[in-house]
């Protein structure tokens, strides 16, 4: 009889383990679907390209795909978890310390964007230069190519580029010569 005990107990951790791995893989392949369908409809969109004639170079298409694809491994690794019996509590405290992290990560990231996209904004609504005027930041001097919502860009006497963040335009004295 004890015999036969270990054998279905065995067997009840080999069909646990074998549904885990079951939804691991499911999982995987429906992350990797979903995050090319998602990047192909977004590059379908063209938000890429929207995005950059607004003066923001990120790739959003596959950050997004991306995204979507990591948020499904991690809710399949959740589930197998739990057939495997995790307890509650351990899956709650993987889950909190993810979004921590995210969330960290997404604050950080945010840090300089947030005050060089609201200065882009000003300089652009204020009109305080535009391109091909020549202009004067601290020791940088230039004729300005392009104002974008991030950075301005500027070609220097020795035809050097230079990209300038718009925060530092709002923060310090300009001198503008008029073309």
């Amino acid at each position: 009889m004890a015999l036969l005990d270990i054998w279905n107990g065995a067997q009840g951790l080999v069909n646990t383990i074998a549904s885990a791995v079951i939804v691991l893989l499911i999982g995987f392949i429906i992350g990797k679907v979903l995050g090319k369908l998602s990047q192909r409809g977004l590059h379908e969109l063209e938000i890429n390209r929207i995005l950059k004639k607004a003066g923001v170079r990120f790739g959003m298409e596959e950050f997004v795909g991306r995204l979507i694809e990591y948020l499904i491994y991690f809710v399949a690794i959740v589930i197998a978890l739990d057939q495997l019996g995790v307890t509650t509590f351990a899956l709650y405290l993987i889950t909190g310390a993810v979004f921590a992290v995210l969330a960290i990560a997404f604050l950080l990231s945010m840090k300089d964007f947030i005050p060089n996209f609201i200065a882009g904004l000003r300089l652009n609504y204020k009109k305080v230069f535009s391109a091909g005027d020549t202009i004067t930041v601290g020791s940088v001097s230039g004729k300005v190519k392009e104002l974008g919502l991030l950075t301005t860009t500027l070609e220097s006497k020795n035809k050097d580029i230079i990209h300038l963040p718009n925060s530092i335009l709002i923060k310090q004295e300009v001198r503008v010569r008029k073309r």
